[in-house]
């Protein structure tokens, strides 16, 4: 049984949905009864809660690097009236930081709508994209450092550890869907069941996918080492926490950032890449419009 069964994220109840259905637009923020949220892993998540899968396939299709965890994280923390005009100024700061990033990741869905319509990915277009989400995100987090010292100086000590809280539980979520999540499994919230029912397969075409899946290997730079990340995360929840802090001090961050949004978004094209010879016309159509559902996002209703 994969990690997100066992984590019950503290922001999953705070607005995420409106969040996810409108792409990466400002979820409301958080009550301050909310600062006390904590992540726990002993109890089991709700898997068909709406806003456990939102996230989940939120960190599908989004990979923005460390930089995102942390701005998701900020918009969902309980905060006083008084920190609520420093933490929206931060928040937005670190929102222009990683949307060059963000640019890259909508750029790629681009990119694979196009190829899935037309039944042939470019992958050359593909691997350049990568390579400059890569890229995009590991400056994020670099240009992020002001903003992290910034948040450190406006949050108390009990609003830091619920902020590191979060940003590891949105790492477990996205670890999960992109890294532990077996290829080509066909288990509930998986992506290739979550795939099959969107687009409408059948049984013999799902398993003809589950098996070109797990026959074609993701490439090596696609992938990631996950205990970068936890070790990366350890070290910012001892700095983060700590009564002084200098964000320049987290070194890992950048290779960090930039390994998880490679990944993440390199898995989501090998994907494509893979099944979309294997769909009908029509199918490929559906999926392609799917694709672009993503890049222009409905309006979420009001809160």
């Amino acid at each position: 049984m994969t990690l997100s069964r066992y984590i019950v994220l503290a922001s999953a109840a705070l607005s995420l949905p409106a969040f996810v259905a409108c792409g990466g637009s400002t979820p409301p923020a958080a009550t301050a009864a909310d600062t006390s949220a904590t992540v726990s892993t002993t109890a089991p998540a709700d898997d068909d809660d709406p806003a456990t899968d939102g996230i989940r396939d939120h960190h599908r299709h989004h990979h923005g690097g460390v930089s995102q965890f942390i701005a998701l994280s900020v918009e969902t923390l309980g905060v006083s009236p008084e920190q609520k005009a420093k933490l929206n100024a931060i928040s937005d700061g670190l929102k222009s930081k990683y949307e060059p990033a963000h640019e890259s990741s909508r750029r790629l869905i681009g990119i694979l709508a196009d190829g899935v319509a037309a039944g042939n990915i470019d992958k050359v277009k593909v691997d350049q994209q990568l390579a400059t989400l890569a890229s995009n995100a590991a400056a994020a987090s670099d240009a992020s450092t002001a903003a992290l010292d910034q948040l450190h100086a406006v949050l108390d000590a009990g609003q830091r550890a619920a902020l590191v809280d979060k940003v590891e539980a949105h790492w477990h979520i996205w670890r999960d869907v992109n890294h532990e999540e077996k290829s080509g499994s066909q288990e509930r919230n998986d992506r290739l069941a979550d795939f099959a029912q969107d687009t409408g397969l059948s049984a013999d075409q799902t398993a003809k996918l589950s098996a070109a899946l797990q026959a074609q290997p993701i490439e090596q730079e696609n992938t990631i080492d996950p205990s970068e990340m936890d070790s990366y995360l350890k070290s910012f929840r001892t700095a983060f926490t700590a009564d002084n802090f200098d964000a320049k001090t987290l070194g890992s961050a950048n290779a960090a950032s930039a390994h998880v949004a490679r990944a993440g978004a390199g898995r989501m094209a090998h994907f494509y890449e893979v099944v979309t010879p294997l769909l009908t016309p029509e199918q490929r159509t559906k999926v392609a419009g799917h694709l672009r559902d993503r890049l222009n996002p409905a309006p979420s209703t009001p809160q």
